[in-house]
């Protein structure tokens, strides 16, 4: 918290191990994913940047708590919950009072190290602060506390040094260390080994496997591993690398993942090579294709949740010049097309697993009874086990767990009674998990909703339980059982509109610090969760569509930079345009037009392009004594759209859909077209039916298009 330059000053004078990286309080947030640096975060100020400003009284913390500080707000939200060493300074200093006044024992995280107040002279009050925010304290100095843990820890692993069962001598050329470690952060290799039973029994819960579940045969046999297992096998056997992207497909909770990861597991232990993608941010593809490229033998990469991170898979497949590896990626059915449509011109192969049956069923509840989770009469295995098999196996396993009561009503039960902080925590979870599969940030939703005895959620037979969606760093919360979180968020979006607006617009309010624009290029987690959680059609009119205008109005202070936020509530406002009577109408639809025209002007990016190129077709069909003009502006922004998504490598049937639809349109009501606009678009045309022949909407969109021009 000093403003002066002590700490860069050390890092220079002495060989260290991490480069450093001075920030200020109007620094924009970073987030601290290389671990051969770390920030230096001066959230008072800094001397050498004095243009920055000074923090030094309460009333300008206050003050500087939003969206232009983000340093100040994350430093609060961590420090509630995260092992902090606090040295050189007293309890009772204000600046401190201020931000540990949300750290109580209670909030504190159980599942990392402890955390040290160093303080050469306490007295009783001191043990009492220390009891009070879950503080180690020790006596003595800051320079004692240093070469105490020195000399009990002498060997130290470094940063870059992580666990990885990767060796340097797998790939040739050797990559560095740092590489290693990076690459290690994105990608898993799945080693199988033998591991001690434990009592995380959250796969039983509903939980995604993980690698140890996996190797502890906690899952069923199914029929589709074997035919999958065979079928990879044989791609290795005999060396034949075509069709080499399969995607597993089946609907939500139907045990995609479990099969995908139980076959990846087996054929690992048979020597075939397996990395699983763990990635939840922008894969640094530079790196990972240069590794992939230099590893020694065939392999297989297992994407789960495919379709969320097809941008980056595909742009990595292009970039690794060999034949022999294979892509295995797991998505549920309804997805499938979007999966076609970014893999337009790449051929994959789609394979469907069988359905649940009933013989799966009772070997489910068998397996499950052994481990005490629940209780029948041998006699009704039979009936239970064809009663069960109806559900995804993801509902099944709650259902045995719950005397075999029917989903629904299970869902209405632990809705009813959870008290009101686990309720808020958890739809706070399942809504950012539905979002994005990562979830929200442990510390994030601490702040938002009480860390308060946080930790006790985290627990299998917890009423309403949650779990971590990345199991090495724990740090992004799901509901433990992400269909069963599907149905709780539904069932509140039905019963409680009021408490679904006011956690929609917390998880808002508080990712807001996180995103930037940088985050956005990045697509971190929390930057791929505020772009859902904005978005007007398929979120927003699902979860809170009485009180979406006033979720857009709440969250403008926290926003209103960001073109995204102004392109969704142009799409809210020409919603209502098409809803109201004409007056109204008139008024909505001006104002869609003028948040989506302030949106291009803050990024000229495809989406808010499309946008407006959408609600100016809405004016030219509204108004038609202004027809020629919107058409012509509307036509410009969507021509830019299809121009950039091309430049940025990407497919997007958006703007096609909207350009073909209006100029239908604006022909039917006696537009004319120029030639310059009439050549433009026999190459949109042309282009579309290349593009998405699979979609038979905007072929006979085209075909109709082509005979009018």
């Amino acid at each position: 918290m000093n403003i002066d330059d002590c700490l860069e000053n050390a890092y220079k004078a002495f060989k260290v191990h991490q480069l450093h990286d001075p920030l200020t309080h109007l620094s924009e947030y970073i987030e601290p994913s290389d671990p051969a640096r770390v920030h230096l975060i001066h959230v008072h100020g800094w001397s050498r940047k004095p243009e920055d400003g000074y923090v030094f009284s309460l009333p300008e913390y206050a003050s500087t708590m939003g969206p232009s500080s983000p340093w100040i707000t994350v430093l609060a939200h961590t420090l509630a919950t995260e092992p902090f060493i606090i040295a050189g300074t007293t309890l009772e200093e204000p600046d401190l009072e201020y931000f540990l006044a949300g750290r109580q024992s209670g909030t504190v995280r159980r599942d990392r190290g402890p955390s040290f107040l160093v303080e050469p002279f306490p007295d009783a009050g001191t043990l009492r602060d220390c009891e009070r925010h879950g503080l180690t304290l020790y006596h003595g100095t800051f320079e004692e506390f240093l070469n105490e843990a020195a000399a009990l820890v002498p060997v130290r692993p470094l940063p870059v040094g992580a666990v990885t069962h990767l060796k340097e001598e797998m790939f040739s050329p050797m990559p560095k260390r740092r590489e290693l470690a990076l690459f290690s952060r994105d990608f898993a290799f799945v080693v199988p080994v033998q591991v001690p039973e434990n009592a995380d029994l959250g796969f039983y819960v509903g939980r995604p496997p993980s690698w140890t579940d996996i190797s502890l045969n906690r899952d069923i046999s199914r029929e589709a591993t074997s035919k999958l297992k065979g079928f990879v096998r044989g791609k290795f056997k005999n060396e034949q690398w075509t069709d080499n992207i399969v995607v597993l497909e089946d609907s939500a909770g139907a045990g995609k993942t479990t099969q995908a990861e139980r076959t990846l597991y087996d054929l690992a232990a048979e020597g075939i090579a397996v990395f699983s993608y763990t990635a939840t941010a922008m894969l640094d593809i530079s790196l990972a294709s240069s590794l992939f490229n230099r590893f020694k033998s065939p392999f297989v990469i297992f994407v789960d949740n495919f379709a969320d991170h097809l941008s980056s898979i595909m742009t990595l497949y292009r970039a690794i010049h060999r034949p022999d590896f294979m892509i295995i990626g797991c998505e549920r059915s309804y997805r499938m097309n979007h999966v076609a449509q970014i893999m337009a011109g790449t051929g994959f192969r789609r394979f469907s697993p069988a359905a649940f049956n009933a013989a799966e069923a009772a070997d489910l509840i068998i397996k499950m009874d052994r481990y005490g989770l629940t209780s029948f009469a041998p006699s009704k295995l039979p009936n239970l086990a064809h009663d069960i098999a109806s559900d995804p196996i993801a509902l099944a396993v709650c259902r045995i767990m719950n005397d075999f009561r029917p989903a629904e009503e299970i869902v209405r039960s632990v809705f009813r009674d959870a008290d009101i902080k686990r309720k808020e925590r958890y739809l706070a979870a399942s809504l950012a998990a539905y979002c994005y599969r990562s979830g929200i940030s442990y510390n994030i939703l601490a702040a938002a909703f009480g860390g308060d005895e946080m930790s006790r959620q985290f627990v299998a037979r917890d009423v309403l339980p949650l779990t971590y969606s990345d199991s090495v760093e724990r740090k992004y919360v799901v509901p433990m059982n992400p269909l069963l979180g599907q149905r709780v968020l539904r069932e509140a979006v039905i019963s409680d509109q009021g408490l679904v607006l006011e956690i929609y617009c917390a998880v808002g309010a508080h990712i807001a610090p996180y995103v930037n624009r940088s985050a956005v290029v990045k697509q971190t987690p929390e930057a791929r969760v505020a772009g859902r959680l904005f978005d007007f059609d398929d979120v927003v009119t699902e979860m809170i569509p009485e009180q979406a205008e006033t979720f857009y109005l709440r969250m403008k202070r926290h926003w209103e930079w960001n073109s995204r936020y102004w392109e969704q509530f142009a799409l809210m406002k020409l919603d209502q345009s098409k809803k109201a009577d004409p007056k109204n109408a008139s008024n909505a639809l001006s104002q869609a037009l003028s948040h989506a025209k302030h949106a291009v002007r803050i990024e000229r990016h495809p989406h808010p392009l499309t946008t407006l190129g959408k609600i100016l077709l809405e004016d030219m069909s509204q108004n038609p004594g202004r027809a020629s003009s919107a058409y012509k502006e509307a036509f410009e922004a969507l021509d830019e759209a299809i121009t950039r998504e091309g430049k940025m490598s990407r497919i997007a049937i958006h703007p096609y859909m909207a350009i073909f639809s209006g100029t239908s349109s604006y022909l039917k009501g006696g537009g004319k077209l120029p030639r310059a606009i009439t050549e433009k678009m026999r190459k949109h045309l042309d282009n579309a039916q290349s593009l998405f022949g699979y979609d038979s909407t905007i072929l006979i969109l085209a075909k109709d298009l082509t005979q009018r021009i």
